[in-house]
């Protein structure tokens, strides 16, 4: 919905437009993203390393726990003996403690 060098463009992921006379693309909420195009505000989720926070919002995934792909469900348990940074957003983020390899 972006006019660039005379022709309109998608908006961006992490944006959205619901007005076809507007020139310009809206963020998504904190914690949020969308994909490439979209036109509503719905069309953001949580993003990797957050989940859906009882008020409706998103919130950064615990300590100890991550979550690597975008929507509302809650994010899952690093494996035993292993822990995580809040937000974390892969498996791989969760590292092992101390005195496990």
């Amino acid at each position: 919905n972006v006019i660039a060098d005379s022709s309109c463009v998608p908006c961006p992921e992490g944006t959205f437009s619901a007005d076809s006379a507007t020139l310009e693309c809206t963020s998504c909420p904190d914690l949020q993203n969308s994909d490439f195009g979209s036109t509503s505000v719905e069309n953001c989720s949580c993003s990797a390393g957050s989940t859906l926070s009882p008020n409706g919002g998103c919130v950064q995934c615990v300590t100890g726990k991550y979550k690597d792909f975008r929507g509302p469900e809650n994010c899952s348990d690093c494996p035993a003996a292993s822990d995580s940074d809040d937000g974390a957003d892969s498996l791989d983020k969760c590292l092992c403690e101390k005195g496990y390899s």
